[in-house]
């Protein structure tokens, strides 16, 4: 099982009057653009999760130990940020696992 996490990087966040972030949102899940909007609303008015959010896509490609490099498959994060893709190799060894995540409208 290959599993990670995407979570956002940004050092912004909702302010207070005061000009410090007070709802920060490096460290929250990454959330697709079609749930961009509930999931905005949940983190800075107090709303609840939206139960149609959705993650992101990510992409995993393998170098094996022979040097082959090759896609494994794609997934999709949970609304933890959290992702997993079964997998199993085809030969014994030590494989470089690349998880990419081409970026949203929002990150």
């Amino acid at each position: 099982m290959i599993m990670g996490t995407v979570t956002d990087q940004s050092p912004s966040g909702l302010h207070n009057i005061n000009g410090d972030i007070e709802t920060p949102l490096k460290g929250t899940p990454t959330i697709s653009n079609a749930s961009m909007i509930g999931w905005m609303e949940h983190l800075f008015q107090n709303r609840p999760v939206p139960d149609n959010t959705t993650g992101v896509t990510v992409s995993l490609d393998t170098i094996d130990p022979n040097g082959n490099y090759y896609h494994i498959g794609n997934t999709t994060t949970y609304i933890n940020g959290n992702y997993a893709l079964p997998y199993t190799p085809t030969v014994p060894g030590t494989y470089q696992i690349i998880a990419t995540f081409d970026g949203s409208n929002a990150y």
